[in-house]
């Protein structure tokens, strides 16, 4: 985690985007977060939460802050809990929303997708 939020940062200086992306790094209770931001407002989107059923929860909940356009980088996509793939269900919602199916999902790594919205 700590690794993925340096090397953004320095991507982010190095690609000289400090005036157009913003990282807010938050943890808990994320509503006030949430509240920060406008609907439909957020063209980047990585989710690094809770690996179980709070991942949907999450995910309904930032869903109406992400842009037309967004693309959404989910970390831990095959989190398996027990036997069952905890994060599966935030991920078939946001495909159920209009965001590219596993199949088409680029994979970072085995765990880690990016996902466009294609609707």
């Amino acid at each position: 985690h700590e690794h993925f939020y340096r090397s953004t940062a320095d991507y982010r200086i190095k690609f000289e985007l400090e005036d157009w992306c913003e990282i807010i790094r938050t943890r808990g209770d994320c509503q006030s977060t949430i509240d920060m931001f406008e609907d439909g407002s957020i063209e980047m989107f990585h989710l690094d939460g809770n690996h179980g059923p709070q991942s949907l929860t999450d995910v309904n909940l930032w869903l109406p802050k992400l842009s037309k356009d967004c693309i959404v980088v989910f970390d831990d996509a095959n989190w398996v809990d027990g036997g069952v793939q905890t994060t599966g269900p935030a991920i078939d919602y946001l495909i159920a929303n209009g965001f590219e199916d596993r199949g088409e999902a680029e994979k970072v790594t085995a765990d880690c997708l990016i996902m466009r919205r294609l609707k």
